[in-house]
């Protein structure tokens, strides 16, 4: 264990009364969790002394995490599915502030709790109506830029919950899961337990090369995001949370490179999003000759690079379908070249299981984003049987490989657009096809929620 710097100060407890573990202990039924006064659990018995397991143990785990939801997802997703694993292994609670990508809302998980049993015990951190007033103005762009300090006051909060649990039985892990982004590492390295922090994310770079309208306001905005990034290595906040934790992982490889180049850390690498393993598919061997079907889903936004889909639609052959779900403000530029392509279908925004429909049909997912961690799409995508064409950059990189789909080289937009083109041309032999498909389902397993919990529980020792 880490030296762990005197935490001092009044402790604010949120119970109207009483234990807070108590009240958690009591809890082992269905119904929504009340605010922090009220936490939900389906109790265990822990061998040893709390505060004490050794490995291998059961353990008594305190898992932060500010996004949390049985029904959203990408970091939501993430946090639900980890303690949901280690709730299987372990006593866990969660602390968490928001289940509706709200701030301080908590409608999903309120009515998943009134109709299930949890095994874990549920903490609301409730936002102050400050916070959620400051959230909604802070989320639209470019004030999303300072949503970050806003999580930090949300994580004072969380702290000094945590500090009200671990005094009235000790845990034996504290960790800091959610959000991914780096710039949230909270304050639980200072809780008298074993830290850990992770999986970090957000350490990336946008590569500005690939913007083609240097005159544009998104080229403005990556710019500041790549100076806010590199600035962040200054942040004692973020310092002091990189040195004191005991343990860390990273999303990305680019994201563990960073805190070694900065902070002198390293640890593993392990995704932030992951899949289901009774569900991974086995589209192989179909010697399916039927024209390629691809899928582009996402916010119509220059982040996603649309600019670059448009070029592909232009330049692939005519028999490749091409399939566009998602909105935003380039819906209308991108309709226009769907008016002079009949191979392609925009289908606006659609619910998530319209999204998995069309998923289901398609042999590709196309990704030309500029700047992505481990987004949630792919996951879909590859829950669908679909074989990747992503950028060679960020978590793509560290997810996939050139054996289970196309990572296309990024710094040049002509040559990573001829590259894409290329892989669309080579997929549409079905010989090939179904090699890639063979070697994607292969690859899957590693990619399971199970793995990725294992991997994040092997940090708790």
């Amino acid at each position: 264990m880490r030296d762990r710097r005197a935490t001092s100060g009044r402790i604010l407890v949120e119970a109207a009364a009483g234990s807070l573990l108590a009240v958690a202990q009591r809890a082992g039924m269905t119904g929504a969790a009340m605010q922090t006064e009220t936490p939900l659990t389906a109790s265990a018995t822990v061998p040893g002394a709390p505060g004490t397991a050794t490995p291998g143990q059961r353990k008594r785990v305190l898992v932060i995490a500010y996004a949390f939801s049985p029904v959203l997802g990408s970091e939501y997703r993430q946090a639900w599915e980890t303690v949901g694993y280690l709730a299987r292994r372990h006593d866990v609670t969660v602390l968490f502030g928001d289940s509706d990508a709200i701030m301080g809302g908590f409608d999903h998980f309120d009515a998943h709790a009134a109709r299930h049993r949890l095994d874990f015990a549920a903490v609301k951190v409730p936002a102050t109506p400050l916070q959620q007033r400051l959230a909604g103005v802070m989320l639209r762009m470019p004030w999303a830029l300072l949503f970050p300090l806003l999580l930090r006051s949300w994580h004072a909060r969380a702290f000094r919950q945590a500090e009200a649990l671990h005094a009235e039985q000790p845990f034996d892990v504290v960790h800091q899961l959610g959000p991914i982004g780096f710039r949230n590492p909270g304050y639980g390295w200072r809780l008298d337990c074993h830290s850990y922090w992770g999986p970090i994310g957000g350490a990336q770079f946008v590569d500005t090369g690939m913007i083609r309208n240097k005159w544009s306001v998104y080229h403005l905005e990556a710019l500041l995001r790549n100076l806010s990034v590199r600035l962040q290595a200054r942040s004692g906040y973020i310092a002091k949370a990189a040195r004191g934790f005991d343990r860390l992982s990273f999303a990305t490889v680019e994201n563990a490179a960073y805190f070694a180049r900065h902070f002198g850390r390293t640890g593993p690498i392990i995704s932030d999003q992951g899949l289901h393993a009774d569900a991974l598919p086995r589209r192989t061997g179909t010697g399916d000759a039927r024209p390629l079907r691809v899928v582009w889903a996402g916010s119509l936004t220059p982040r996603k690079n649309v600019a670059a889909l448009i070029d592909v639609i232009r330049k692939a052959p005519g028999s490749v379908q091409f399939d566009v779900v998602g909105d935003g403000p380039l819906l209308a530029q991108l309709s226009d070249v769907a008016a002079a392509h009949p191979n392609v279908t925009v289908h606006g925004r659609l619910s998530r299981i319209d999204v998995m429909a069309v998923l289901a049909a398609a042999d590709v997912i196309l990704l030309t984003s500029l700047s992505e961690a481990n987004t949630a799409i792919l996951f879909e995508g590859l829950e669908n049987g679909c074989i990747p064409i992503a950028p060679a950059i960020n978590g793509f990189v560290s997810t996939l490989n050139d054996h289970v789909g196309f990572l296309i080289p990024q710094g040049d937009p002509d040559r990573a657009v001829a590259a894409t083109v290329a892989a669309l041309v080579a997929l549409g032999d079905p010989v090939t096809r179904d090699r890639y498909r063979a070697a994607l389902a292969d690859h899957l397993p590693s990619l399971s929620w199970e793995r990725l919990g294992m991997a994040h529980e092997a940090q708790y020792d």
